[in-house]
């Protein structure tokens, strides 16, 4: 992408053109981030994804850390499949400490 030169207003805007904004997919009220790198007095603008609140748990490290671990899991082949159930009956188990296998259970659907 070629350079692109613009003017910075008078309270401190700075207009994206609109060619760059489209190729950005970029909208009014979007979020960006502006990194500052004072040894050689530059900046970069990089779009940014908002998190809705009630869905910023699952992005969480310790949440995405378990998502790594169940595909791992996934690709390995470290899972049960069963019918409802039976998955009922292994939960109700657990819950109830009759069954304290430590193997992964996954629902078939």
């Amino acid at each position: 992408m070629k350079d692109v030169i613009t003017r910075i207003g008078k309270r401190g805007t700075m207009v994206i053109p609109a060619d760059v904004r489209k190729r950005l997919n970029l909208a009014d009220g979007d979020t960006v981030c502006v990194h500052v790198d004072e040894s050689s007095g530059t900046f970069e603008v990089t779009p940014q994804l908002s998190i809705d609140r009630s869905q910023a748990w699952f992005w969480t490290p310790e949440w995405q850390a378990g998502e790594r671990e169940a595909d791992e899991d996934l690709k390995a082949g470290r899972f049960t499949v069963m019918e409802v159930e039976e998955f009922k009956k292994e939960i109700s188990s657990r819950a109830s400490g009759k069954n304290r296998k430590s193997t992964k259970v996954r629902q078939s659907l």
